[in-house]
């Protein structure tokens, strides 16, 4: 059995001074983490995800970096495959792309986005995710969904620098668009066992069902935490 190891930090005042993101990444490949991974929050003194990810994989050479987890609602998925396409070429393929479906009300309030019912946010991650994963895989893609739109747009050539794909959350609708799509589940907050106690380890994927009878394919769990103040995606 393999274990990975990840670790999954914030981008905020304390690491903007002195280097302190850039010896962050050196020190988490030296150490010898599999994964760097940065929250995706509307806060004060924060950098973006993307740049961030792209300052530590351009100081490390094995790290893998990612997003853990990316708000779907953020950003359109066309723009994102495209920022995550030029990491991942960058990189050298050592990028994952970890989408969650948005959670915290007041940033939507502060920059003036509808949130929505948790249904409808899952929905539209779920199809963020599609057109992500079909953009990265290269050639032309046209999609037309419920709440996105693509024409014959092409990012990349087939057989460039993969990407792998993570989605955060808890719930069931979200699981399920995890098990259909993506290469990782990464559970972000506490569930309920079966006793009524409240726990923080992570399910199995075994377990968890795509209908009453069949089982998702066994996937590998990305687990972490952001900072004490970040609640990640449902």
């Amino acid at each position: 059995m393999t274990i990975r190891v990840n670790l999954s930090a914030g981008f905020g005042r304390t690491q903007n001074a002195g280097g302190g993101w850039l010896q962050l990444a050196s020190d988490c490949e030296s150490i010898g983490y599999e994964h760097l991974l940065v929250a995706d929050h509307l806060t004060p003194g924060g950098a973006t995800a993307f740049a961030s990810l792209a300052a530590a994989a351009a100081v490390t050479s094995t790290l893998r970096v990612g997003t853990y987890v990316l708000n779907n609602d953020l950003r359109h998925p066309v723009v994102v495959a495209h920022e995550v396409a030029a990491i991942a070429d960058l990189s050298g393929g050592r990028m994952t792309l970890g989408l969650g479906a948005g959670h915290m009300k007041s940033e939507y309030d502060q920059a003036g986005i509808t949130f929505d019912p948790a249904g409808r946010r899952v929905a539209r991650m779920a199809e963020s995710a599609a057109v992500i994963q079909r953009l990265l895989a290269g050639g032309p893609v046209t999609f037309e969904g419920v709440h996105y739109t693509v024409r014959d747009h092409e990012i990349r050539e087939p057989g460039a620098a993969s990407v792998r794909l993570m989605i955060g959350g808890n719930g069931t609708k979200v699981l399920r668009t995890a098990g259909r799509l993506a290469d990782t589940i990464g559970f972000t907050a506490s569930r309920r066992t079966t006793t009524g106690r409240a726990s923080t380890s992570p399910t199995s994927p075994r377990s968890v069902s795509q209908s009453g009878s069949q089982s998702l394919a066994p996937r590998p769990a990305i687990v972490g935490r952001c900072r004490s103040t970040c609640s990640c995606n449902p």
